[in-house]
């Protein structure tokens, strides 16, 4: 109760710092806790009043609504949701984008924020409506192109006469975004640059923020934890230990991983390979056998967020292979700075976001250039010849790059500059 009244006191005396973020991504969604929640924290405890309005999927309200909601209250972040549509994704997104207007303008009308944060498209269009109707500045938080990456990742089949108009309405919103919003975040460099030179964006109102890690929960472990952590899952000391962390699936090359741990394991006979994910373990046995993996080199279990670090410190190097469309260059994959921040030196391709200059710059682990026996092979025989980046190195990439502390402060100066404070 006292979060409660410390925040409605807030909320009479914050002045130019009310905020409502709006967020098509659950709160109670594995993404809204580790790449929302956190941030908004962060901006409460340095005297932003945040009230979080976002769209929840039933199930997942069910588990996680009340120790999020708890935990929220106890941050002083008001939180309002509405439940997210899984009906047909045209007409379901249509549905969500009123229903969250709906309530926007409610909120907007009981406290008048001086600013609306959205996080991606929908949310976004939300909030322009009430930049039109009020005045309040719009933060948009684009995190990438999302109309070209539906495309892309095969979800939205544009032979298909309703994803067509899909489409083609997203593309005119996302041409007024960018053109209205008082500020934009976007997730790399390479995204600024296209908004620069395809769209004429100022400089000045775009902010780079990539994904970034909670570096007091993500840290390596000491010898004897990682020993202790490597005995509960069954391997032995002199086993090479792979390691995935995250949902695969759309983007994620799975087919692609296997055969790269096919041709390490052929090198290292000892060596398996761990998925710490909540996706469905028959996903990857199903393909593995048919590659001609043993379920016995395998791991595929699930863990809360707060004990991955106490199983995934655990692997000797982490894996991620991205499908590389054009949309791609605008990512940040959430898991690069986990990996890299519990210290673990990563293999991931070529032409994901900034990731090929951050790889030329760092030793952090190995750039998969093209998807060839010659460019694995040189992995690989980096991997035996024991050529491994230190694990203090890819952790101070993570300090440096990838440490949410910074993120929020980085928040914080767009929010006061939107504000004129």
């Amino acid at each position: 109760m006292g979060s409660i009244r410390h925040c409605i006191f807030a909320f009479v005396n914050s002045n130019g710092k009310k905020v409502l973020y709006i967020s098509y991504d659950g709160m109670t969604d594995t993404l809204g806790q580790s790449q929302v929640i956190p941030y908004l924290q962060g901006l409460a405890a340095l005297g932003f009043c945040i009230t979080i309005l976002s769209a929840e999927k039933k199930e997942k309200m069910a588990a996680e609504g009340k120790p999020v909601g708890k935990m929220l209250d106890e941050s002083g972040i008001m939180w309002e949701h509405i439940s997210f549509s899984s009906a047909f994704s045209v007409l379901s997104k249509a549905y969500d984008r009123s229903k969250l207007l709906s309530k926007a303008v409610a909120l907007q009308k009981a406290n008048k924020y001086s600013i609306i944060h959205c996080r991606s498209y929908v949310a976004a269009e939300a909030g322009l409506e009430l930049k039109n109707i009020f005045g309040c500045k719009l933060l948009f938080d684009m995190r990438g192109f999302w109309v070209d990456e539906r495309v892309e990742g095969k979800i939205w089949n544009l032979k298909n006469p309703a994803y067509k108009l899909a489409y083609d309405k997203y593309k005119r919103i996302e041409t007024k975004l960018i053109g209205k919003a008082d500020h934009i975040i976007c997730l790399t460099h390479n995204a600024e640059e296209r908004l620069v030179s395809e769209w004429s964006v100022e400089v000045d109102r775009i902010s780079v923020i990539p994904c970034a890690a909670d570096l007091r929960l993500f840290h390596p472990l000491d010898e004897a934890k990682r020993i202790l952590a490597r005995k509960k899952l069954g391997i032995a000391e002199d086993t090479f230990l792979l390691g995935y962390l995250g949902s695969f699936g759309t983007w994620y090359m799975l087919e692609e991983m296997l055969k790269f741990f096919v041709i390490l394991r052929n090198k290292k006979k000892r060596a398996k390979f761990l998925f710490l994910s909540p996706g469905k373990a028959e996903d990857v046995l199903v393909l593995a056998e048919k590659l001609g993996i043993r379920e016995s080199d395998l791991i595929v279990k699930f863990s809360s967020r707060n004990e991955i670090p106490n199983v995934f410190g655990s692997v000797d190097a982490g894996v991620f292979f991205i499908r590389p469309t054009p949309s791609k260059k605008a990512s940040s994959p959430v898991k690069l700075g986990e990996m890299l921040a519990m210290g673990i030196p990563v293999i991931c391709n070529s032409g994901i976001g900034d990731t090929d200059a951050l790889f030329e710059r760092n030793n952090i682990g190995w750039l998969l250039r093209e998807f060839t026996k010659e460019q694995t092979d040189r992995i690989v025989d980096a991997i035996c010849n024991q050529e491994h980046p230190a694990s203090s190195t890819c952790r101070g990439v993570a300090e440096r790059d990838f440490d949410n502390r910074k993120s929020i402060l980085d928040y914080a100066g767009i929010y006061n500059k939107l504000t004129g404070e």
